[in-house]
């Protein structure tokens, strides 16, 4: 209300939702009660029950930072320092190639308004961003059944956010991170002309 009588507009979203989409962890478990499963990496309890080389990463966290390519148990307990792995950090699939998609979508009441995606194509097989070296990016267009995967995931989010995806071998789309907020691919990588019409469109959710 202080934000709004100040002259900002406020999109009107419930603070559990952004909670929840920024935690990777709660995320996860999100897209589980959604039947979800198969869109979203497998993940594990304990270091031991888990198929390596996978990834480590905190629940809460961005650009990349304390994730890791792990390849043991015994190096997850090295990183972790024997903790238990929830609530602070997952353990999960690691999905390897090069090319990995980044899909800014403008939600509102769970129905897709615009989006834009951009495949990156990088100089490894397994990696975390940002320690790998970009080649390419391109501007894309997705499936319908992938979008119709993240339209599900964030049926209650409004506004714009980011999710991060790669490809398994069968075609089939992983999505291994959502970020609740404007997202660099947009700013920078998406046709300027894209960019402005999905702000626009922003705009227009506040009339």
């Amino acid at each position: 209300a202080e934000l709004r009588h100040a002259g900002w507009k406020v999109i009107r979203n419930r603070p559990e939702v952004i909670y929840m989409l920024a935690n990777k962890a709660e995320m996860i478990k999100h897209a589980q009660r959604l039947g979800l499963d198969a869109v979203i990496p497998r993940c594990y309890n304990t270091p031991e029950n888990a198929t390596y080389p996978c990834i480590l990463k905190p629940a809460l966290g961005t650009f990349g930072k304390d994730t890791h390519v792990v390849r043991s148990s015994e190096e997850v307990t090295r990183i972790t320092r024997g903790e238990r792995l929830e609530p602070k950090w997952v353990l999960q699939e690691l999905i390897a190639g090069r090319l990995e998609h980044s899909t800014t979508l403008l939600m509102k009441n769970g129905e897709v308004l615009d989006y834009a995606d951009t495949l990156y194509e990088y100089d490894g097989e397994e990696y975390v961003w940002p320690h790998i070296r970009e080649i390419r990016n391109e501007y894309r267009s997705i499936p319908e059944d992938h979008l119709a995967a993240m339209k599900k995931l964030l049926c209650n989010f409004n506004g714009i956010c980011c999710l991060g995806s790669k490809l398994r071998k069968d075609g089939s789309i992983c999505i291994f991170e959502v970020n609740p907020r404007i997202g660099g691919d947009l700013v920078f990588q998406v046709p300027k002309g894209r960019a402005r019409g999905m702000f626009e469109k922003l705009d227009q959710m506040f009339s």
